[in-house]
């Protein structure tokens, strides 16, 4: 052993020194560190899991408001071009382009449909393009009576699909390029736990179609 280990050995002194014997001091001491470390513990962790929550309601919170601000960003569009959307004649596009994001908002509910798309306009520049599609109205078409699953002998839940109407922009032009007529599909199927009337998936047919439309660069 050299000098340091033994100056080190000399230096080192237990915590909590146990004379051996079932005393009070023998056995309340050792108890009483064990307790102080579990309430140190206990406490840390606690303070780790009120900062998690916290974070967690910092977080929805800044979510909602990046929604809010969204919706609103695309709630000024729409106005904008709102009044393109009359009179409608009737008649319809053959062809709908895709140029730059797309906004779809609901003129009856004054609300957007986006949250299918994930693109933002917080944040659009003035000069870039965009297509806006206006629903100016949607009506239901009666396809048939559905039998829930499992239920095939009781064809008795009436079935329809949507069909919107829709006015189709140019932005920032504010031209408006003409209406379009989008049917949704039939809905396929009815679980057995619904015993309401049901309705195709519009939304989700609307946002495929999006998709499938031929894209430009500018208009």
């Amino acid at each position: 052993m050299n000098a340091f280990d033994q100056e080190s050995r000399t230096e080192m002194k237990p915590l909590i020194k146990w004379d051996g014997k079932l005393t009070v001091k023998g056995c309340l001491l050792p108890f009483l560190a064990i307790v102080t470390v579990i309430a140190v513990i206990e406490y840390v962790d606690e303070r780790k899991a009120e900062k998690s929550r916290a974070d967690g309601v910092k977080e929805e919170k800044q979510r909602k408001q990046t929604w809010e601000d969204e919706e609103e960003a695309q709630r000024k569009v729409a106005l904008e071009v709102r009044v393109l959307a009359e009179p409608d004649y009737g008649s319809s596009v053959a062809d709908v382009p895709l140029v730059g994001k797309a906004l779809v908002w609901d003129l009856e509910n004054n609300r957007s449909w986006n949250h299918f798309y994930r693109q933002s306009f917080r944040d659009l520049p003035e000069n870039e393009p965009a297509t806006v599609f206006l629903i100016t109205r949607v009506t239901k078409e009666h396809v048939g009576y559905y039998a829930a699953i499992g239920q095939s002998e009781y064809a008795t839940r009436k079935a329809y699909r949507r069909i919107f109407r829709m006015c189709i922009v140019a932005w920032p032009e504010r031209k408006r390029i003409g209406f379009y007529t989008f049917i949704d599909e039939p809905p396929k199927t009815i679980p057995a736990s619904d015993t309401s009337n049901f309705i195709g998936s519009g939304d989700f047919c609307i946002y495929d179609w999006i998709q499938t439309l031929p894209r430009r660069a500018a208009w």
